[in-house]
């Protein structure tokens, strides 16, 4: 089980009272809190090109408008829904494309806040090392809508989002006869058009350019 580092959100809404040509401002924060929700723990939050908040939860996916709160939970035989589980990784790479990822599972979803759609892939490989020692913990979309799936232990994901099928990278480096996983740790597009991962293995750092 995923340790939670984050138990509580603080949303600060920032108010100027100062008006049109004084030099001096002044400010009042309005606090709200995780409990305030509804829920218990917060860990990933995002938001929508209309300023919605959109939050991983241990109830599920929140959403909220500074004023209302809502749920998106699993349903049971919905596609279009999230999966069951603890939400491991809760990521946004357009105004209106978040993913998803979850503890102990092999699937990764794609949610489109505005229209509620869901689409979910089964990256079956995660299993190789067991799906808790080799999740996605990045999720990275370049400048030709290419979607890359940093793993941890399992190397770098090129996901083809129409067939759902992928190709796997992975940067070996043998020790003892044995070849070590790769765990990756971010990922960046250069100047030049290349993409950047850096990942490490064991003490060592290592980048390595596609």
């Amino acid at each position: 089980m995923r340790k939670k580092f984050i138990q509580f959100l603080t949303i600060s809404l920032l108010i100027s009272a100062n008006s049109l040509g004084q030099n001096k401002s002044n400010f009042q924060f309005s606090h709200i809190y995780a409990s305030d929700l509804g829920v218990q723990s917060i860990s990933k939050q995002n938001w929508d090109k209309d300023g919605n908040l959109w939050a991983s939860t241990d109830k599920g996916i929140l959403k909220y408008n500074g004023y209302q709160t809502e749920f998106l939970k699993d349903t049971p035989n919905d596609s279009n829904s999230i999966k069951p589980g603890e939400i491991w990784l809760f990521s946004k790479t357009d105004p209106d494309e978040f993913w998803i990822t979850y503890n102990e599972s092999r699937f990764l979803s794609k949610f489109n806040p505005k229209t509620r759609d869901f689409k979910h892939y089964l990256i079956d490989s995660l299993n190789e090392f067991g799906s808790a020692s080799a999740p996605i913990v990045k999720i990275y979309k370049d400048k030709n809508d290419q979607v890359w799936l940093g793993t941890w232990g399992d190397g770098l994901l090129k996901l083809d989002q129409n067939t759902g099928q992928y190709k796997t990278h992975k940067f070996p480096k043998i020790i003892d006869n044995n070849e070590q996983p790769s765990f990756v740790t971010d990922i960046i597009t250069l100047e030049n058009g290349k993409l950047l991962v850096c990942f490490f293995m064991k003490t060592e750092v290592n980048i390595a350019g596609q």
